[in-house]
């Protein structure tokens, strides 16, 4: 910030009664600003321009800061911006003013971050309206915001004494509490600062975020959400936690959570066998996100599927698990039931040498509450990526079921064609998708696409969309092998009214002889022949 801006944070109980001198360029001025529109506006309007002017684009910041810099630099710059704007405009005139400093809402968000003055009044500003306290450090952040700095020691000890000062004095006014520390700090002190935060009373803590390195050991200390704030937050219904392991979890301290999403650094098997018993602990949990960072966790084989599931889950309607192995999520699966889920995220790697059987046996696991309403779903995506398969499903605007797991390479051709096949086919026949609209996308792989998209794999798709009305293609795919497979017997898709090719144009003499050799086989229909611009 400015020098002159964290003044005027600072000096923010400076009134408008002091006296003026009344000489006449004084006396003008206020005439003119009586009569202003921009000062004569309601002061609904005026709090809707302010609020507008504080949250400026994410987009637009980032351009102005360039590519060198991190998000979380980004969000740090983006806050600091939000800080200096409100300040202005509580400083455009005495009614703006008189606006913004009753405005509760307008103060109640606060970053640690900022001078203590500023932080100190937006917190007088909020009054009685709950807080919105975020702190997130990231590891340049010394060096962007205070380079001056010459003792990172003491600059750290005061930094958390303030902060953790704060929110003692104001834990039981906050709602909302994210703390981020992607930081290398001397001596350790960040344990003691989250020690002593999460031990106090949150009575109406609403979202809690706690995130810590996920590359740093050094950092990171077990216990870090045991006996999370006494036990006394009744009202947490939201709860996110990085770089954390399940064995580092008190789940008697969740049972009033709606939302939880966890990622972890370091996979162990171990984590698996304990969630159970973790999410035995979350009857009321709607929304449920397990994420190992950065890279697929390794095959577990000593994972042995449950009979029975062990615990329900309710009232979960929303499931994202990613980056876990095949193994995990049907152990996963097995163990814990979800009979009212009705959107899926899941991406998992299986094992190289997996046989179609294994793949049948992933889609097989996939709770039966969301079988039984896949059906509903008209539009459905398939995208192929080197060595991998996404699948979309649901809504034209909202996917109830996003998938994407590796294509296993069995030896030989055969072997290859198998899986894809039963990869692409499983969606159909065992989560009984039933799509009006189909869209097949892909992007380069090691093999051609005439190895990949053949007439056969065509004709597997094909013979299960049985409701299909509009068949999307990219432009990459071999047109040839599509008209070959609309032809045949066996997926002739007697629904079909649309062709659409993305990018480029049809070949038109192949496509009217397809149309002739299933006007032959007693299909009259007619396809319309269309193409859709590359997106």
């Amino acid at each position: 910030m400015g020098g002159r801006d964290c003044a005027d944070e600072a000096n923010d109980e400076r009134t408008q009664a002091t006296p003026l001198p009344q000489d006449a360029p004084i006396i003008q001025m206020r005439s003119m600003k009586q009569i202003s529109p921009l000062l004569r506006l309601p002061y609904e309007l005026i709090l809707h321009i302010t609020m507008i002017a504080m949250e400026c684009p994410r987009n637009l910041m980032q351009l102005k800061i360039g590519d060198d810099i991190t998000w979380e630099l980004a969000d740090q710059r983006q806050s600091f911006h939000r800080l200096k704007m409100i300040n202005r405009m509580a400083h455009i005139s005495s009614t703006w003013r008189y606006v913004c400093l009753n405005a509760t809402t307008l103060w109640n968000a606060i970053d640690l971050l900022w001078p203590s003055a500023a932080v100190e009044s937006f917190a007088a500003r909020a009054q009685q309206t709950p807080l919105l306290v975020n702190l997130n450090v990231h590891w340049k952040y010394q060096d962007e915001f205070h380079p001056s700095i010459t003792d990172p020691l003491e600059f750290w000890n005061t930094q958390i004494a303030f902060w953790t000062q704060f929110i003692s004095r104001n834990m039981h006014r906050v709602q909302s509490l994210e703390i981020r520390l992607d930081v290398l700090e001397p001596e350790g002190i960040f344990p003691e600062f989250w020690d002593a935060i999460r031990q106090l009373k949150a009575p109406i803590l609403d979202k809690f975020s706690l995130c810590f390195p996920l590359w740093d050991e050094d950092v990171r200390v077990h216990n870090y959400v045991h006996d999370l704030f006494a036990h006394d937050a009744p009202r947490l219904k939201e709860l996110s936690l990085e770089g954390l392991r399940f064995s580092d979890l008190d789940p008697t301290s969740f049972h009033t959570l709606v939302r939880l999403s966890i990622t972890i650094g370091d996979f162990d098997p171990a984590d698996v066998e304990r969630l159970p018993s973790v999410l035995s602990a979350l009857p009321n949990v709607e929304t449920l996100k397990i994420t190992v960072s950065g890279f697929y966790s390794p095959l577990v084989s000593s994972l042995t599927p449950s009979l029975y599931p062990a615990v329900s889950l309710c009232h979960c309607v929303e499931l994202s698990l990613q980056h876990i192995c095949m193994d995990s999520i049907i152990f996963i699966f097995s163990t814990v039931s979800f009979p009212s889920l009705s959107v899926l995220n899941l991406t998992t790697f299986m094992p190289r040498d997996a046989s179609p059987d294994a793949i049948r046996e992933l889609y097989t696991s996939i709770p039966q509450s969301l079988k039984q309403s896949s059906f509903m779903h008209e539009h459905m995506r398939m995208t192929f990526e080197p060595d991998y398969l996404s699948l979309e499903a649901g809504s034209h605007s909202t996917h109830n079921i996003i998938l994407r797991h590796n294509i296993p390479d069995q030896p030989g051709a055969e072997g290859r064609d198998s899986c894809l096949i039963e990869t692409c086919t499983a969606p159909f026949r065992v989560l009984n998708l039933r799509p009006v609209w189909l869209c097949v996308d892909g992007e380069p792989f090691q093999l051609t696409w005439e190895e990949i998209l053949t007439k056969d794999l065509w004709c597997a798709i094909l013979s299960h969309a049985l409701s299909l009305e509009v068949l999307e293609v990219a432009k990459q795919f071999p047109f040839d092998y599509l008209c070959e497979a609309l032809e045949d017997p066996r997926s002739l898709c007697p629904s079909l009214k649309e062709l659409r090719r993305i990018g480029q144009k049809w070949d038109r003499e192949a496509f009217d002889m397809m149309l002739e050799r299933r006007k032959g086989q007693g299909l009259n229909n007619e396809i319309v022949l269309t193409t859709a611009p590359e997106s």
